[in-house]
């Protein structure tokens, strides 16, 4: 599936300007939101072909739970999910949702290792390489 839209969902600005950086010359845009309910929103009113959550959200809600509402919607299923965390990978696995995301990367991450990781996802990154 050609990706296009990616969400970026993180309550620390610094993040989003550090992932809206590692993606800036990439064909896809990155919508960011820095709530549960934000995120909920912005899924309402556009189509997300990939989602990037933090777990750790401050104020309503978490990441997991949110990633829980998220795959309860019927046209969001099947899109990819990525967890970023500043937990490790054994306390994201005490969430119990392992099942419900494709990638789980520990904060911080390179450019490269994104990158890479969203290019797998996307038929139209493929096509051109």
């Amino acid at each position: 599936m050609p990706l296009k839209n990616i969400m970026y969902v993180e309550d620390d600005l610094d993040n989003h300007t550090l992932i809206k950086l590692f993606l800036r010359n990439e064909p896809w845009d990155v919508v960011t939101t820095e709530s549960p309910d934000q995120a909920l929103d912005a899924l309402e009113q556009n189509t997300m072909d990939l989602i990037i959550v933090d777990l750790n959200l401050q104020g309503e809600g978490d990441g997991a739970e949110l990633i829980r509402t998220i795959r309860q919607n019927p046209g969001y299923q099947e899109t990819p999910i990525f967890v970023f965390s500043g937990f490790d990978e054994h306390h994201f696995k005490q969430y119990g949702i392992e099942d419900l995301v494709q990638r789980f990367f520990r904060k911080p991450t390179s450019k490269k290792v994104l990158v890479e990781a969203i290019s797998e996802f996307d038929d139209t990154k493929e096509s051109q390489m």
